[in-house]
Formats: C-alpha cells, sequence, structure tokens
C-alpha cells in the first residue's frame, strides 16, 4: 500500500434496533481530496464545509479527550450524518457515522459516542491489527 493511499475501514455497527455505519479513512488532506472524500485539504473546517455547506463546523472538545476534533451534522435525505475530522501533523483521520434518522439519536449514544470516546490515534498503522494476518 502506497504511503499517499490512505487507509480506509467501513464498519456496519448494528445491534437488534439500530442499523448505523462507522466509516473511517485516514490520509493527507489532499489525498483525502484526491479520493472524493472533502474537497477542501485548506483546513478541516473548510474541508467539512466543502461536504456540508448549510452547516457550521466547530470544535468538539466533549468527543475525545486526546485528540482535537471537528464536527458536524447534517441530515441527507432520511439519513442523518455526523463528520469527525481529527487533524494530525501531516494527515487527517476523517469519520463518518450515519444512522436513520429517527435511529440517530439512540445510535448516537449507543454506538457512535462510546466509539469515539475510545478512538484513539496511533502514530503507525500496524495493518496486521486492523485487517489481521495478510500476504
Amino acid at each position: 500500500m502506497d504511503e499517499n493511499d490512505g487507509l480506509t475501514v467501513s464498519i456496519p455497527a448494528a445491534d437488534e434496533v439500530i442499523t448505523s455505519e462507522i466509516f473511517i479513512i485516514r490520509g493527507t488532506p489532499e489525498t483525502l481530496v484526491e479520493q472524493g472524500i472533502v474537497s477542501d485539504a485548506t483546513n478541516p473546517r473548510r474541508a467539512l464545509l466543502s461536504i456540508a455547506p448549510d452547516t457550521r463546523p466547530r470544535l468538539d472538545e466533549d468527543v475525545n479527550p486526546t485528540v482535537i476534533v471537528w464536527t458536524v451534522t447534517q441530515v441527507v435525505e432520511d439519513m442523518t450524518q455526523a463528520y469527525y475530522l481529527v487533524p494530525l501533523e501531516d494527515e487527517w483521520v476523517f469519520i463518518r457515522t450515519q444512522a436513520p434518522t429517527e435511529q440517530f439519536d439512540e445510535a448516537q449514544s449507543q454506538i457512535f459516542a462510546p466509539f469515539l470516546a475510545s478512538f484513539e490515534v496511533l502514530e503507525d498503522i500496524p495493518l496486521t491489527e486492523v485487517f489481521g494476518s495478510y500476504r
């Protein structure tokens, strides 16, 4: 894997009642633009505005106390999506959580918030820890 390719993980998260998804990608700001995740790599706020132009991205200190997190939430059709952008020294970690709008608050409290609170940014990503053994 080329170091500029980024790392993408999509996690379907479901329990008996809630169907949701967590999408994660880590890469340089330019890589996130190249992959169509955002269309502005100037800064985290502008990057979030590029995908949710009718919103107000903000710093959210309650998401995870160990990292800086920019966040914004929007409704797209019948889905509510929350975007989180974690700026690192040379890379960004982009996280999108989504669930049907009528289930979003429950998904937020039961699935997304615990995941985001436990989120840890590693300096290097050991692919075997993400994907298991591979060749």
